[in-house]
């Protein structure tokens, strides 16, 4: 059972990096099935549309990830970090990175 199969989802977002799994191949079904917005961000995207909200795409940068092979940093490092701001207020939201791509980002 993902997310998907728990609450509503209008707008979904991931990095282009490669990861081959029965998981991953149901959520693209599941999304694709429900109309679901399906966008493939990368390092410097802004997305807008959210109100007053704004939500800066800071990792992966394109050159970091591959779309035919996995992750060579390992694959949770290909996670996608948002900076979400709204009303003065910031929110880093970093996925699943580790060790090293976390100190790169406060670098």
């Amino acid at each position: 059972m993902t997310i998907l199969d728990r609450i509503e989802v209008g707008y979904y977002v991931e990095s282009s990096q490669h990861y081959a799994s029965r998981t991953g191949g149901r959520i693209l079904r599941l999304i694709a099935a429900r109309g679901i917005t399906r966008h493939v961000v990368e390092a410097g995207e802004v997305m807008t549309g959210f109100g007053d909200v704004r939500v800066t795409i800071l990792h992966p940068r394109a050159s970091f990830v591959n779309r035919d092979v996995p992750a060579p940093e390992g694959l949770n490092n290909g996670s996608v970090v948002l900076r979400v701001d709204y009303a003065g207020y910031s929110l880093l939201l970093t996925g699943d990175i580790e060790h090293g791509t976390d100190g790169a980002l406060v670098a």
